[in-house]
């Protein structure tokens, strides 16, 4: 296989410097963390070098939220479907951390509305590969959050 055109169309070349500007910015927040003094740093910020050389975050306490911020952020929109009451995993990189997922990314048993009143829902029997990576690593879903209709943000 061969490589990329040149020269790139040009909605080809915004997007890889689009893409190249992403980067820079991860590793710019990257390094500011490092920078910051340790007491500073959020607990589930904690690095903790793994085997693969990088250094991922680690919560400190596998504690899931409390019930009721859960239940706030649904009574003010920002939660559209509260996830299965599961336990917190106790290990993977992301062991402890509670994420509310967007609602255009599938998580088997919760439904995908889009951010829709009505159209294109579904009640997904598998999840998207992105939560299947995160939810591996120990994270644990409180919940879809709102979205922008068909996650356009118009």
């Amino acid at each position: 296989m061969s490589g990329p055109r040149t020269p790139l169309p040009p909605g080809d070349a915004d997007e890889v410097r689009t893409r190249e500007q992403y980067a820079t910015w991860m590793r710019h927040a990257l390094d500011v963390v490092a920078a910051l003094p340790a007491d500073a740093v959020p607990h589930w910020w904690r690095a903790a070098p793994h085997e693969d050389g990088l250094t991922w975050s680690r919560p400190a306490a596998a504690e899931p939220p409390p019930v009721d911020a859960v239940a706030r952020a649904a009574a003010n929109g920002w939660l559209v479907a509260a996830g299965p009451a599961e336990p917190a995993a106790t290990s993977g990189r992301l062991a402890g951390l509670s994420v509310a997922v967007k609602d255009i990314v599938d998580v088997a048993g919760l439904p995908t509305r889009n951010g829709t009143a009505g159209g294109r829902w579904r009640e997904p029997v598998r999840s998207a590969t992105a939560w299947q990576l995160l939810a591996g690593a120990g994270a644990r879903c409180v919940g879809k959050s709102a979205t922008h209709e068909m996650a356009w943000g118009v």
